[in-house]
């Protein structure tokens, strides 16, 4: 009996397999693509107001967000520190069809649950909800409003016990750090947009960035022969030791190996070290790693083609 029942599950599990492999995969609707303004890896500040939750206070984080089940779901995973302590969190929202609403479904390492739905206005979303903390159920509310570039967005939040008396709960300031690009878009593509991205970092001085497309283990050889890591990179740019007033990229090709990717191409800055005029035009190659559910330099080298021309 019990290998007859194996049989039949088999042939089951074998049936929906040729059922789900027979449905192709259907484009990404208007809904699901306004999800897309949250891809990317992020930074945020916020105020606690003395609230039912407790006394004022005030934490920072960063979180990534990520699309899933092709692009129809975003994933969120972050972390913050303050002070209340450290907290872990995830997040994944979707597109409810029926009720015309998107829905947020939050849960942290603190227990506390979210269970919120939201609509857009324009760069504006307005949501609400309930939040579960110990035996407690609060309810929420609050509107998010991006930024004109969607690179960052103000979240004003409020609360309440009975649904009827409110209060200020939090405002919260975020950044986006790097953009992570929509399901549909290839691997290629995406390390282009970093390539991009990462010099454009230098000519902002924006260490957060370069952080964060840096691995802890990146190391760089210069023209000269010179080797520096992710450290002397963050500190040097910090300090202005290193300043850059532009930095193009071009001619970018990628190769793909599995998990790792060599990104070759033409780097042309106009920049000083200190104080020192080091234009150049380099060509470049940096080796990226996807893990964690981004991609990483871990490593680079430089040689250079020839001196970039002198400003006007």
């Amino acid at each position: 009996m019990k290998t007859a029942i194996s049989l039949i599950l088999a042939a089951t599990l074998t049936a929906l397999g040729l059922a789900q492999t027979a449905i192709p995969a259907l484009p990404l609707a208007t809904e699901h693509k306004k999800l897309e303004i949250w891809l990317g890896d992020w930074s945020y500040e916020s105020t606690l107001h003395e609230s039912p939750l407790g006394a004022a206070g005030s934490y920072n984080g960063n979180y990534t967000v990520l699309p899933i089940l092709g692009g129809k779901c975003v994933e969120f995973r972050g972390e913050e520190t303050g002070t209340a302590g450290s907290l872990h969190w995830v997040e994944t929202d979707s597109y409810d069809p029926v009720n015309r609403r998107y829905r947020w479904n939050g849960f942290a390492s603190d227990g506390s649950i979210n269970d919120v739905t939201y609509s857009f206005d324009g760069p504006v979303a307005a949501y609400s909800g309930t939040m579960t903390t110990g035996d407690k159920r609060y309810h929420i509310r609050g509107s998010i409003t991006f930024a004109d570039d969607a690179q960052s967005f103000t979240d004003q939040r409020e609360i309440s016990a009975d649904g009827a008396t409110w209060s200020p709960l939090s405002e919260v300031r975020a950044t986006k750090l790097t953009r992570v690009l929509a399901a549909a878009v290839s691997p290629e593509e995406e390390l282009i947009e970093l390539e991009k991205t990462w010099a454009a970092a230098y000519v902002a001085a924006d260490v957060k960035v370069l952080e964060r497309l840096e691995a802890d283990e990146w190391i760089c050889t210069t023209a000269k022969g010179e080797v520096f890591g992710k450290a002397d990179d963050l500190r040097e740019v910090a300090d202005g030791s290193f300043k850059a007033t532009a930095f193009e990229m071009s001619d970018l090709k990628v190769q793909l190996h599995g998990d790792t990717a060599v990104v070759t191409g033409r780097q042309t800055e106009k920049a000083t070290y200190k104080g020192e005029d080091v234009s150049a035009v380099h060509r470049i190659t940096d080796v990226w790693r996807y893990r964690d559910g981004r991609w990483q330099a871990i490593a680079s080298h430089l040689s250079r083609e020839t001196a970039a021309p002198a400003a006007p």
